[in-house]
């Protein structure tokens, strides 16, 4: 079976069309309603290999199942971000109806961000970084979430900017889980040398007046283990849960993804393989190890990502 990240959702691949769905409006009232049928639609986002695609499919893939599956939160926050996240979102919609296909819809996002750095986002056999990708479409242009407080050790550098990307970097070889890591990143995070003294290291902290709706966490590669949910402190007020929703792995030069739907089944896709291209069905996430996800056969975990579940006022006491 194949991943189906919505019932009702129609995906046009480059060179295949699916059937439209029989019109029901005349349909007889007195038959009994279908069951409903689980899994029978994929992402079909095939791999370019003239201009190599593979961030771009595995990012993109692990965003589609987000607003496939979350529709109103991605409408209401995530398309809002910036012009990039606006245009995939319309993009998304598009490919739902026929009107383009998975793929022209991502070469239109990957048009734009040639346009705005050429170098970071070329065309031919030149791979693209992850990392640059995930932050210029992750980069919240009216965001004010949070701020990020730093300083040095040594001297008197120090100072606040404005947290606006939804991207986390993980610098250092941190031992622990990334809600660990998240943890320490709102208290004291080294984010390595001063600039200024050369000599003290700048320690930094975040601190968010409202969730984000989305954390994406840049492992580079580390064995840390990935953990099915992660949760945001705001305020002191409300602790935000997250839901783990993709993984993009990176080995032999080749991104692929795991993908965890709202139903908490994980899916394996790579745009480069038959097998894997509709979405390969892996099992259940709870009956998955953290420790398991660091790796996906020789490719190691680069980006992790998680999207926002619900909010819930802390305790007084």
């Amino acid at each position: 079976s194949a991943w189906a990240p919505h019932p009702d959702v129609k995906i046009y691949g480059e060179k295949r069309k699916l059937a439209q769905r029989e019109d029901q409006t005349g349909a007889n009232s007195n038959k009994k309603p279908r069951k409903q049928r689980t899994h029978k639609l994929s992402v079909g986002l095939a791999w370019d290999g003239e201009n190599y695609s593979c961030a771009y499919d595995a990012l993109f893939a692990i965003l589609f199942a987000t607003w496939s599956d979350r529709r109103a939160h991605f409408t209401r926050k995530l398309a809002k971000l910036n012009d990039f996240m606006t245009t995939l979102h319309m993009g998304f919609k598009e490919v739902c109806t026929g009107a383009v296909s998975f793929e022209q819809c991502r070469d239109s996002v990957r048009d734009m961000l040639y346009e705005q750095d050429p170098a970071a986002f070329p065309y031919g056999h030149t791979g693209t970084n992850i990392t640059s990708l995930t932050k210029y479409m992750l980069e919240g242009k009216n965001n004010r979430d949070g701020d990020t407080h730093f300083g040095c050790t040594n001297c008197a550098y120090n100072g606040t900017h404005n947290t606006t990307s939804l991207l986390w970097d993980m610098r250092y070889a941190f031992r622990g889980s990334t809600q660990q890591w998240l943890h320490e990143c709102q208290s004291v995070y080294d984010e390595g040398r001063c600039d200024h003294c050369q000599r003290g290291s700048i320690i930094s902290s975040r601190k968010y007046t409202s969730a984000p709706p989305m954390i994406a966490i840049n492992t580079e590669g580390l064995p840390v283990p990935i953990d099915a949910t992660i949760c945001l402190e705001t305020d002191g007020e409300y602790v935000h849960t997250y839901n783990l929703c993709g993984i993009i792995y990176l080995g032999n030069f080749h991104f692929v993804a795991r993908i965890i739907d709202k139903g908490q089944t994980v899916w394996f896709y790579d745009g480069a393989s038959s097998e894997a291209l509709k979405g390969k069905k892996e099992g259940k996430l709870s009956q998955t190890d953290p420790y398991t996800l660091i790796q996906c056969g020789t490719k190691k975990a680069s980006l992790v990502v998680y999207v926002l579940d619900k909010s819930e006022r802390m305790n007084s006491d």
